[in-house]
């Protein structure tokens, strides 16, 4: 889904709605948690706990309402590796899990990925 603002034509949103519906509080917890670390890690990204669901954005802002050609094709790619890196996260083994941070990120923003 394509977002625009009639008031500010050179921001673009890119959102995928109510990809992962949350099932009680120990999920919504580590939802949460999931959320933050790929928002902090992701480029552009934006992965939100709302309600009893999880959405993920590409926001940019754009030289020009017609520069969106150029960068919709990898703002999509954004969405798609953030949905599934949420996926391992929510998925993964909390036991077999390590914690692993991008060398520029705090190292408290880490994200968690399987041990193999």
């Amino acid at each position: 889904m394509i977002l625009v603002d009639d008031d500010d034509p050179k921001f673009f949103q890119l959102l995928y709605p109510n990809f992962w519906p949350i099932d009680g509080a120990p999920e919504s917890h580590r939802a949460l948690a999931a959320a933050a670390t790929l928002t902090a890690s992701v480029k552009i990204a934006k992965v939100l706990v709302v309600g009893n669901n999880v959405h993920v954005s590409a926001e940019l802002l754009l030289p020009t309402a017609a520069a969106i050609e150029a960068v919709l094709e990898r703002s999509v790619a954004t969405i798609r590796a953030a949905v599934e890196r949420f996926r391992t996260l929510m998925t993964a083994d909390v036991g077999t899990c390590e914690p692993i941070g991008r060398d520029d990120a705090p190292r408290d923003f880490g994200e968690w990925r399987p041990r193999f």
